[in-house]
């Protein structure tokens, strides 16, 4: 199997030569996307903005410097005894920073690409297969959107109008993220998901989330489906 450990490294330092850079630098108070994080305490908006520089950097890394355009963000600040999110007003600094990365593709929402960054700004997270899933919509590889993989759905059983239970499409991949290998990379590199470019299948899980009803994966470069089966909830 191969893995990308040269990615991993160059993310590793990357991660610390941008916090090298923004640390006596002059640091705005709103990201790429315009988001202003909501606080009056101008260290909590610099380190704010240091860690989503390193994540925006990293991201841009992953995908292409001038696509960064085509994502929405949603942002998650985590404390020991609470969870924050992109409205609420941030009095204390996070112990930790999440920042998603959502794709706009075609009027349609791909794929959710976090980026995890502690209170020192180190990477702690990345889930680098998600990117890439996403690139991959961006370059012509994978042309099945959510919307289509829903039409999909709908031919083979799902109910896109059901008043059980709404259908929902994730995107995903077949890659194992509980393997014992990566789990070892994870603690040597503090990276997680590394992913096997040419045997990563990116799919689209859809379901009706209810006792006796369809779950199925639409394959997001074909459109074919597999893996459909008859949920059946244990009571």
């Amino acid at each position: 199997m191969k893995y990308y450990p040269n990615i991993i490294k160059q993310l590793l330092i990357l991660s610390t030569l941008l916090y090298s850079c923004t640390k006596n630098g002059n640091i705005g108070e709103k990201t790429v996307d315009n988001f202003q994080i909501k606080t009056s305490k101008s260290i909590i908006k610099n380190n704010f903005i240091k860690a989503k520089t390193i994540a925006d950097t990293i991201a841009q890394k992953l995908i292409a410097p001038e696509k960064l355009g085509n994502f929405h963000c949603e942002y998650h600040f985590e404390y020991y005894d609470e969870q924050k999110y992109n409205n609420d007003s941030i009095n204390k600094p996070p112990t930790d920073y999440h920042i998603s990365y959502y794709l706009i593709y075609n009027g349609d929402t791909i794929g959710n690409s976090p980026i995890s960054i502690d209170s020192s700004f180190q990477v702690k997270y990345c889930r680098i297969n998600s990117f890439i899933g996403q690139r991959h919509f961006l370059e012509g590889k994978l042309t099945i959107t959510k919307r289509k993989a829903l039409n999909i759905a709908q031919k083979n059983g799902i109910d896109l109008h059901s008043n059980r239970a709404k259908a929902t499409a994730t995107f995903l991949s077949n890659y194992n993220l509980y393997d014992e290998a990566l789990n070892a990379i994870y603690k040597n590199n503090g990276l997680l998901n590394l992913v096997q470019e040419e045997k990563t299948r990116f799919y689209w899980e859809i379901e009706n989330h209810c006792d006796g009803c369809i779950r199925l994966n639409v394959d997001a470069e074909t459109g074919e489906v597999f893996g459909k089966e008859i949920m059946q909830f244990m009571y």
